[in-house]
């Protein structure tokens, strides 16, 4: 029998057995939205896309807010597919102060998300970037914070900002493990001050990623067992031909 030719045949099924195991369901967003806010208006297009705006009222009363959070994919009416790691995106952003002589008091904008398709025992990986602007010579004082979370520790990342015109934060990365299908995180958008007349905006979006990462030693005891498996179905086709 020819063993080098019978080895090039079994050489697929072993690479076979080892990429499925190695390769995850990418994870996905099914679900946005924003935490209420007196006097603001939450429209949900659908489970991947939804808008908030109107003027504040009560204790945070006198910003003028327009913003929409979504699924990468599905922003402005998107239907998707969504990337290999799914961003929550806080976009379409346009803050300002309506209240003349004074100033508006302090003021967190909430979204969230939730999603399936994360390998338990895995690493969740947390990735923030912001591309902002604050329009004339206004300045802006305040920080953008990400969470993210799969049945265990909570990963955070807070930037806190002081500036004016354009800026752009990160990428900054936390990890967390998962230990669930499911995933779950949001984001905070947090002002101190903006200066009188200011626009606070997003034309490079606030960026939330959430990544699915194989554990190292996971990752390398099953490409060990699986090669060990290999090589067991080597041993025993050459012991087959050699009879």
């Amino acid at each position: 029998m020819n063993r080098r030719k019978n080895l090039s045949r079994l050489a697929p099924l072993v690479a076979g057995l080892t990429l499925p195991a190695l390769a995850a369901a990418a994870p996905v967003i099914n679900n946005v939205a924003f935490n209420p806010v007196a006097g603001l208006t939450i429209t949900a297009i659908d489970a991947h896309d939804a808008t908030i705006s109107g003027i504040t009222t009560g204790g945070v009363a006198g910003w003028s807010v327009s913003a929409e959070v979504c699924a990468a994919g599905f922003c402005g009416g998107g239907t998707g597919p969504q990337p290999t790691d799914p961003v929550l995106t806080l976009t379409n952003l346009d803050i300002h102060c309506t209240l003349v002589g004074v100033a508006c008091p302090a003021f967190d904008l909430l979204f969230s998300a939730s999603g399936v398709g994360f390998t338990p025992g895995s690493i969740l990986s947390l990735t923030e970037t912001v591309g902002g602007n604050v329009s004339g010579t206004g300045v802006y004082n305040g920080a953008f914070s990400a969470t993210g979370f799969s049945a265990g520790p909570t990963a955070v990342i807070t930037i806190g900002v002081v500036t004016g015109g354009d800026f752009n934060l990160g990428p900054v990365t936390h990890t967390t493990g998962a230990f669930a299908t499911g995933f779950g995180g949001g984001g905070t958008l947090h002002i101190n001050t903006l200066s009188a007349g200011s626009t606070l905006s997003l034309p490079g979006n606030f960026d939330i990623t959430f990544a699915d990462t194989p554990e190292p030693s996971t990752m390398a005891l099953g490409v060990i067992g699986l090669l060990a498996f290999g090589g067991i179905l080597l041993q025993k086709h050459r012991h087959t031909a050699a009879l």
